[in-house]
Parts: C-alpha cells; structure tokens; sequence
C-alpha cells in the first residue's frame, strides 16, 4: 500500500516540476491542486508508516535485519527531497557529494531500511513544517 502512495506522491512531483515551465498549467488553482494532492498522500503514508510500526512494536514482533551496508546507501536516501523542497520553495541544502569520497567505503552494521525510514521521516517532517520561504540543512559529520 505504501509504494502506490509514494509512487503518486513522485509523480506528482514530477508533473508540478514540469508544469512550472508551461503557462496553462501555472494558475495557482492547478498548483494548488497539485500541492494539495501531494500533502494528503504524504499524509496518509506517514500515517500507514505509523500504524504499522506501532503494531509491530506493539506485538512484539518488530524485527531488525541487521546487516552490513555502505554507509552512501543511507546518503542517497535524502537525495529524493530535492524535488519536493524546490516544489514548497523551499532551500534544500546537504553536504552529500562532499563526503562521499570519504564514505565510499565505510561500512555499517544495521537494518538500512529501518534507519532510511528514519532520516526520510526526520526529514520530510523537516520539510513539512517548514514554512514559506525557508532553509532546510542536512549535514553528515
């Protein structure tokens, strides 16, 4: 259920990027309907992300799957918001192509999809709240 949601959620993206160069898709109603689309299916993917993390946590059955992965995998993950924050007008800023080299081979032990789901979560709520005309910032040390 989740990918059809993220699915809807990018191609959305992707036609209000392109829409923005062609002036009968730039009334504010269409991008408007547009953004509002885009925010009650991101919505609805932060809720079903909560239901099912709190059901397994709940349950007790909440695994990890604790494997060893290149640290740029967990990288590359953050490279997807650029479009959404270009969409809010928002300055997306990351340090990511300057540590790579540095990263290329340090390896990590842990479950990459759970850990992905955190720094996407931390970041699409950084994203989400943030307002206007504003700066989000993601530095890796």
């Amino acid at each position: 259920m989740r990918t059809p949601l993220n699915s809807a959620c990018i191609g959305l993206d992707i036609i209000s990027e392109a829409c923005k160069d062609k002036s009968k898709f730039q009334s504010n109603k269409n991008q408007q309907f547009i953004t509002d689309i885009r925010e009650s299916l991101q919505e609805a993917i932060q809720i079903l992300n909560e239901l099912l993390m709190y059901d397994k946590i709940e349950s007790g059955v909440l695994e990890l799957d604790i494997n060893p992965f290149n640290a740029i995998e967990l990288l590359q993950s953050i490279e997807i918001f650029e479009v959404q924050a270009r969409v809010k007008n928002i300055t997306y800023q990351h340090n990511i192509h300057q540590i790579r080299d540095i990263l290329h081979n340090t390896i990590i032990n842990g479950d990459i999809h759970k850990l992905k789901q955190v720094v996407r979560n931390i970041i699409s709520n950084a994203l989400k709240f943030t307002r206007g005309v504003g700066i989000v910032t993601i530095n890796y040390e």
